[in-house]
């Protein structure tokens, strides 16, 4: 498998301010997915969270066109899970602080898509961001997430 991650994805890493050891850890097991997941990679998202100290980095996700990866407490840690999300996403959930679906976002925004699938086994898959990276979870809710909603059944 080759991956296809374009270069918006790296572009908004390096704005996040993500150090170079993370954008090595992000190639790194941008590889070993690529290795799990039977389709290419094409997009990328890291969740985080503000804090006092500034920011954190919590998971990081890829996504092919029918799966989600999850990269758990991926600075420290590898731990894969894949999620089929073809037709399969049956809950969407969204909840914003200080931003709006849609519009630019303030350092102090905040937005959390929570979604669940019926197989297999009823997965809830979860992500969260702060400040700037809101619009970039708008992104992903957008392009990777609601295509892939159920369908109404006539």
């Amino acid at each position: 498998m080759t991956h296809q991650i374009n270069s918006e994805v790296l572009d908004h890493l390096a704005k996040m301010g993500v150090t170079d050891l993370v954008e090595q850890r992000f190639i790194a097991l941008l590889k070993q997915c690529e290795q799990i997941c039977p389709e290419n990679i094409i997009d990328a998202f890291v969740t985080d969270q503000s804090s006092d100290d500034g920011r954190i980095l919590i998971n990081l996700w890829f996504f092919s066109e029918h799966y989600a990866m999850e990269a758990k407490n991926f600075q420290l840690a590898t731990e894969f899970d894949l999620n089929l999300l073809s037709s399969n996403i049956d809950y969407v959930s969204v909840a914003s602080q200080s931003y709006q679906l849609g519009d630019m976002a303030a350092k102090n925004s905040s937005l959390m898509v929570k979604t669940s699938t019926i197989q297999p086994g009823d997965m809830n898959l979860t992500f969260v961001a702060s400040g700037a990276n809101c619009t970039e979870l708008d992104r992903i809710l957008r392009m990777r997430l609601l295509p892939h909603f159920l369908k109404p059944v006539d």
